[in-house]
């Protein structure tokens, strides 16, 4: 017998991940006004000292790095580490759309799952596996690549 989720299931699973969305763009200010405080803050050399925040909300863990003071990228994943379903990413990347829509880029064939958003401002990866998702503005993916290359801050 196959599992079929009730609209009531669906709806509690929606408000859920609405406690524990954050959005692309948003200040430590108010990110710490949606998750109360960081339970872990940390500094990453790799990535020219920029900021990480980790918050724990509603069963999700979720990392902010933040790039010139703002939430460049959002790693969600579930603090019992289970699969994230496939109606979480979506609201997830719903929740980070910026009124753009998200296309799917890369699928499980890929080795990866990968999504972009219309408006080129952001793009999104999954593990194939559904451990977590990251998504980060084309802000932040062009600093990691500038860093890779040794040529940040140009």
């Amino acid at each position: 017998m196959k599992f079929r989720p009730t609209p009531l299931i669906l709806l509690a699973l929606a408000v859920g991940i609405r406690c524990a969305q954050a959005r692309l763009g948003e200040s430590e200010k108010q990110c710490d006004a949606r998750y109360g405080t960081a339970v872990s803050s940390d500094v990453d050399p790799l990535l020219g000292e920029q900021k990480s925040l980790l918050f724990k909300k509603n069963g999700f863990l979720v990392r902010i790095t933040f790039l010139s003071n703002r939430a460049g990228s959002i790693r969600y994943e579930k603090e019992d580490r289970t699969q994230l379903t496939g109606d979480q990413i979506k609201l997830l990347l719903q929740f980070n759309a910026s009124n753009a829509n998200w296309r799917q880029t890369l699928t499980e064939k890929d080795g990866v799952l990968g999504w972009d958003r219309e408006d080129g401002k952001a793009e999104a990866t999954a593990s194939v596996d559904r451990k977590f998702l990251v998504i980060a503005t084309a802000e932040f993916k062009l600093f990691l690549k500038a860093k890779a290359a040794g040529v940040e801050g140009f």
